[in-house]
């Protein structure tokens, strides 16, 4: 990975806990690429309150997308899927589906969960 990338995301992993400590209830998007980096934010993450949810979606589906919005590189998001397949998430939906619907699945559980989920360090 060139030196940029491992710096960029290197701040925005380390700006995660940084906004929480502030005071802040945050709504993160990132794809986890490297298992090491799920280490890193279980680590930095574990004074905070995590709900990890999984968004997932077939191949087809992604590849489709990828196409419709012509400016993404076909399979780059298949790519993605399955270098995380050492996440276990506190919740998971199907992207296929309403993302109101998806929302209020995601609302609900977050509102049924336990304190100690994915982000316990007990994703493997």
């Amino acid at each position: 990975m060139p030196a940029e990338r491992m710096r960029f995301f290197d701040g925005f992993h380390r700006s995660i806990p940084a906004f929480a400590a502030a005071g802040n209830n945050l709504i993160v998007e990132h794809i986890i690429e490297f298992d090491w980096w799920l280490d890193d934010l279980v680590l930095m993450l574990c004074d905070f309150d995590v709900f990890f949810v999984g968004v997932h979606c077939p191949p087809e589906e992604l590849e489709r997308r990828e196409r419709e919005r012509g400016n993404r590189t076909i399979g780059e998001a298949v790519y993605h899927m399955k270098t995380h397949n050492y996440c276990s998430y506190d919740f998971e939906v199907d992207a296929r589906l309403d993302a109101t619907d998806n929302a209020a699945k995601i609302i609900a559980a977050w509102r049924l969960r336990q304190m100690s989920g994915a982000f316990t360090g007990k994703h493997n």
